[in-house]
């Protein structure tokens, strides 16, 4: 019987109406969960056992996907170091119909070898992905430059203040949010994550609300079963039609460990009207000096975010789904 291990897997996720948002069309958080199976599955074979994400690229939503479409998503690992991988993901729409194919998005994920306790582990065969070549080289200075931003984490992850944030759920893991032993799945974490964002949109704007992009995002702490999780939510910005919000886990266990950061999100929400079109959203008026400077970050990342959208948007062939002032 032929190995199955190889750089290269491909999935294929059929829309469901059960995964449609208030738009009606694909919930943002289940393209995350499904972009993080694609991603896990190629680095655990490469890894050959436990592989978990590090690190989540900057995310788009290039254009809308209606219920009955079918998802094609194709990984592949770029780059294999001594316990971390870069993966990247492309997402394809595809027409039940017609067949025609467009691209929806495309990620780029760092993960991570680790043994049974979470902790990592080396790749046993770094040489089944092949070296050289211009993917392998730029998939290798995005990795070095992911190492760079997250070599605060140990810092980061003490970082348990939820200050200034409104919107706050708190629960027990369950055994069914479980991968590999009793670590939380990154693929569950972000889908509950993306529905949070949306909530906390959605009471601002007065209406529904979709996602259309989520900012890159570390993961500097692990979840596992019977910790208490805290997500807490808070509106950073304000646009015409677009809002972004900031999304922070904590996890503990009461008793037995101190609180720990586990990552911070920054996703951006368009609000839509009954027919689905963008629509304007209440101003955002920061009240003190540290809403002002949250404003003016946000702002900024903003203007960083338009500039990648657009050219993924060129590359794609046609526009995105985003609020009328650009998301």
């Amino acid at each position: 019987m032929p190995s199955t291990r190889g750089a290269d897997v491909e999935l294929i996720r059929p829309v469901l109406p059960r995964h449609v948002n208030a738009r009606g069309t694909l919930y943002g958080g289940w393209m995350m969960h499904w972009l993080v199976d694609a991603g896990s599955v190629a680095a655990t074979r490469v890894a050959r056992g436990p592989a978990v994400l590090g690190y989540l690229d900057d995310l788009f939503f290039i254009r809308p996907v209606p219920p009955g479409s079918i998802l094609s998503y194709r990984a592949t690992v770029e780059y294999v170091g001594r316990s971390s991988m870069a993966v990247r993901v492309d997402c394809w729409i595809e027409d039940a119909e017609t067949g025609e194919r467009s691209l929806a998005t495309v990620a780029r994920m760092a993960f991570v070898s680790v043994d049974a306790r979470g902790r990592p582990r080396p790749v046993p065969d770094p040489e089944v992905v092949p070296r050289g070549g211009e993917a392998w080289e730029a998939a290798r200075e995005w990795l070095e430059d992911v190492r760079g931003r997250v070599s605060d984490r140990a810092e980061r992850a003490l970082d348990v203040d939820l200050g200034g944030f409104g919107l706050r759920s708190v629960r027990v893991v369950r055994p069914d949010a479980a991968v590999y032993g009793d670590m939380m799945y990154a693929g569950s974490l972000l889908l509950e994550m993306d529905g949070f964002a949306a909530a906390a949109a959605a009471l601002h704007a007065g209406g529904r609300v979709v996602t259309a992009s989520l900012d890159h995002m570390a993961f500097y702490w692990p979840i596992r079963v019977g910790d208490v999780l805290t997500m807490a939510a808070r509106l950073n910005h304000t646009g015409r039609t677009s809002m972004e919000v900031e999304v922070k886990v904590i996890t503990e266990r009461p008793g037995e460990s101190p609180a720990r950061h586990c990552t911070t999100a920054y996703f951006t929400l368009v609000h839509v009207d009954e027919s689905g079109k963008p629509a304007p959203v209440p101003p955002l008026i920061p009240r003190d000096e540290s809403a002002r400077l949250r404003w003016e970050e946000a702002a900024r990342r903003k203007e960083r975010r338009l500039k990648v959208l657009a050219e993924m948007k060129r590359l794609a062939g046609g526009p995105g789904v985003v609020g009328r002032d650009g998301g």
